[in-house]
């Protein structure tokens, strides 16, 4: 029988994938992350990002997914419109005329441009209907230790890459959501053709369930039963995991500061009738498009078995306030039932008062999204 695993869900975002790398080995021994490979700087292509992973996972295996979304291109003449329209605006309140762009400086921003345009086409290849996520699976499947995701956009896409993965003998993984029914019967079929369905994963995420922990657990059922029903043999060998994630992308002042884990309700309804595995989304928040906003509050998070324990201070984009908020968190009760492991050790330092760690300047909220989801990881993956 294989031994079960946590399999977190993240991407290589800077403080998502620091949560990751700060990881204890006991700890990422004991989990089976699933990754979305996302650009790194200015890189070209994906081949820096499955550096940056190989490195962090240390052979362990891993399961790869990859952000689909284009990088923006902005043309010499819209970028030029835009500084255009920038510098008059600057001119109304100080009187200041603009310079003008050096040369190097121009060459620089088409060097950018020539990069970015670059990745968009390697993004492209992948996401081409016939052949591209075949060559996905042939890139991915071929590093050792990974299990690449199997795309399901047609049945046509998703019949090339089993039959790469046939093959080759690679195995693959299917991240499915529950409440799409066209996705749902593609990997039924997927999986049924595999030649060697026992490696494969069938990954069911329902995404955010807040609030409707219940409903998407009901979905998530209904989707298995469609699974078993249209795989037969191959549902039965393959490992099933349930996924979801609750942590709000709100500002948390109007929650409880003892905030439940609705991820774990969710699994739990599951399992009772199905033989699942559990993973989540490490604590992260939902994606959102929003841009700018009202500012943030400072707020540190100890993880606890089902719940976050919210410290937060009321005072708009306070960077003082972390200090405050990492001192109560550690003068706590809740403190004496944290993890031990980096996250917990940057909130001791910085109630200590040093605000800055290893070149990383926790006064902001990005840094503290690592804290909130290492924590999240090394606690979870003592859970069998």
């Amino acid at each position: 029988m294989l031994e079960r695993k946590y399999f977190p869900c993240f991407s290589t975002r800077a403080f998502e994938f620091m949560a990751y790398s700060r990881c204890s080995n006991s700890v990422k021994d004991s989990i089976l992350p699933v990754i979305t490979l996302t650009r790194q700087k200015l890189a070209e292509s994906f081949s820096d990002t499955f550096d940056l992973v190989s490195d962090a996972a240390e052979g362990r295996p891993i399961i790869l997914d990859f952000d689909t979304t284009p990088r923006v291109v902005t043309s010499a003449e819209e970028a030029a419109a835009i500084r255009r329209q920038k510098a008059a605006k600057r001119e109304a309140l100080d009187g200041k005329k603009p310079r003008e762009r050096t040369e190097k400086e121009l060459a620089r921003y088409a060097e950018l441009r020539r990069r970015t345009e670059q990745f968009n086409a390697h993004l492209r290849g992948f996401l081409e209907p016939r052949h591209g996520a075949a060559a996905w699976i042939a890139m991915a499947g071929a590093h050792s230790g990974v299990v690449p995701v199997v795309r399901l956009t047609s049945m046509e896409a998703v019949n090339g890459q089993i039959a790469v993965a046939n093959q080759n003998i690679y195995p693959v993984a299917f991240r499915i959501d529950p409440e799409n029914p066209e996705e749902v019967a593609m990997a039924g079929a997927g999986i049924a053709a595999l030649h060697n369905p026992g490696s494969s994963y069938l990954l069911l995420d329902s995404g955010f369930v807040r609030n409707r922990a219940s409903s998407s657990a009901a979905a998530t059922e209904a989707a298995l039963q469609q699974l078993k029903n249209s795989a037969g043999e191959a549902f039965g060998v393959s490992r099933k995991v349930v996924i979801s994630g609750s942590f709000p992308a709100s500002s948390l002042r109007e929650l409880p500061r003892l905030l439940q884990m609705e991820e774990r309700l969710h699994h739990d309804s599951i399992s009772g009738s199905w033989s699942v595995e559990y993973g989540d989304h490490a604590s992260l928040p939902k994606k959102s498009n929003r841009k700018g906003g009202n500012g943030w509050f400072p707020h540190v998070d100890l993880t606890l078995d089902r719940h976050w324990r919210v410290e937060l201070e009321e005072r708009n984009s306070d960077p003082t306030g972390y200090v405050r908020c990492a001192k109560k968190t550690v003068n706590s009760d809740d403190w004496k039932r944290r993890t031990q492991c980096w996250g917990t050790s940057v909130i001791e330092e910085v109630s200590a008062g040093t605000t800055t760690i290893d070149k990383t300047k926790f006064v902001v909220p990005g840094p503290w999204i690592a804290v909130r989801a290492n924590q999240h990881i090394s606690r979870h993956a003592a859970y069998k």
